[in-house]
C-alpha cells in the first residue's frame, strides 16, 4: 500500500481527533508519524516468516499450507505457537535459514511467505 491511498484511508477516520488533538497547525511531521505508526500496526498484522525481520524471536500464529506441507513441517517441528528465528538468506534471497528449536533449516520462499508469525 502506497503512502498516498493510505492517508486516503486514514484521513476521514482521523479528521476529528487530528483537529481536536493536534490543533490546526500540526506540522507534516506529526501528521506523517500518525501515518507510519498506522502502517506499521497494520504491517505487523499480515507479518509472515518472508517479511519478518532477522534475528528476532517469532511466533507462528497461523500456517496457510496443505496438509502435507504442514505435516512435514510439523515433523520437523514446526507447528502453531511455537517459536522460531530467522537467521539470514542466501544472496539472492531464498531460501531462508530458520531456527526451529535447536536444529538449522532452509525453507523456500513460498512456504515462508504462508507461514503467518507475529514478534514474540
Amino acid at each position: 500500500m502506497d503512502i498516498f491511498s493510505f492517508m486516503g484511508q486514514m484521513l476521514p477516520q482521523e479528521t476529528e481527533v487530528g483537529l481536536g488533538v493536534l490543533g490546526i497547525f500540526s506540522t507534516p511531521v506529526t501528521i506523517l508519524t500518525m501515518i507510519l505508526k498506522k502502517d506499521n500496526e497494520l504491517f505487523m498484522d499480515n507479518l509472515t516468516l518472508w517479511t519478518a525481520p532477522f534475528s528476532k524471536p517469532l511466533k507462528i500464529r497461523k500456517l496457510n499450507l496443505s496438509e502435507d506441507s504442514k505435516r512435514i513441517l510439523m515433523q520437523m517441528g514446526l507447528d502453531e505457537g511455537d517459536t522460531v528465528e530467522k537467521l539470514h538468506s542466501a544472496p539472492l534471497g531464498e531460501p531462508v535459514s530458520v531456527l526451529i528449536g535447536a536444529q538449522q533449516f532452509a525453507l523456500r520462499k513460498d512456504i515462508c511467505k504462508n507461514i503467518f508469525v507475529e514478534l514474540a
